[in-house]
This record gives structure tokens, sequence and C-alpha cells, in this order.
């Protein structure tokens, strides 16, 4: 068995910023790989997903809605910014419907829903 002892001279390690959390773990690797293609040094946790994803919680006889793991995508905090804007523009290529273009079209039902009804009401 062979054991890891840490230097005690050693920096710390750098801070690190998550910039995406996965579902699954090929997801993330994906992720990361995109970032690491453009110099990032990102790297993919492991963690549990009631912890990565607010606002889930285990309820007694409920059982856990969702996956029990997640797949954080981390990066050096100093490369925050640069990676989110590599990764937003990832989505927007890649998952047209995702984001800006979802609520657009949420937006367009909105209005033609109101408009339909102002109809119905002015004509009786």
């Amino acid at each position: 068995m062979t054991s890891t002892t840490l230097d005690p001279d050693a920096p710390p390690p750098a801070p690190r910023a998550r910039v995406a959390v996965r579902r699954t773990l090929e997801e993330a690797e994906d992720w990361a790989d995109l970032l690491r293609a453009h110099d990032l040094d990102a790297l993919v946790e492991i963690d549990d997903a009631r912890d990565a994803q607010p606002g889930r919680t285990l309820l007694p006889g409920l059982g856990f809605p969702g996956p029990m793991f997640a797949y954080p995508v981390t990066v050096p905090l100093a490369d925050r910014a640069r990676a989110a804007s590599l990764l937003e523009e990832f989505v927007e290529a890649e998952e047209p419907v995702a984001g800006g273009t979802l609520l657009r079209g949420a937006i367009i039902a909105l209005v033609l829903g109101a408009g339909a009804l102002a109809l119905r009401v002015a004509l009786g």
C-alpha cells in the first residue's frame, strides 16, 4: 500500500471556482476537455447531488428526487470569468433551445396568448 504525505513546506493549493455542475461524468469530462483545449486547468470532481444542486433535499418518506452524484467542473479562481465565457459560448452553439432562446420563446408565447385573450374579450 502506498501512502502519500503532504509536504509541510509546499504552498497551499490555489483556490478554485466551480464553473459548471453536470449530472454525468461523461458530460463533465466533455466540458472540462473543452476548457483544457483553451489552456485552462479544468478538473472534474464528484459531489453529493444534494449539496451540488441547491433546493434539492432528502424528504422523509419521499426518497431522493434525482441523481445521487453531481460532477462539478472547477478552474483556478483567476480563470473563472474566461471559463464561464467559453462554456456560455459552447452551450449557445450546442443547445439552441437553452437560455435566451427559451426565454424569448416563452415571452412570445405569453404576448400571443395575451393578444388572443384581448381579441376574444373585444369580440364578446
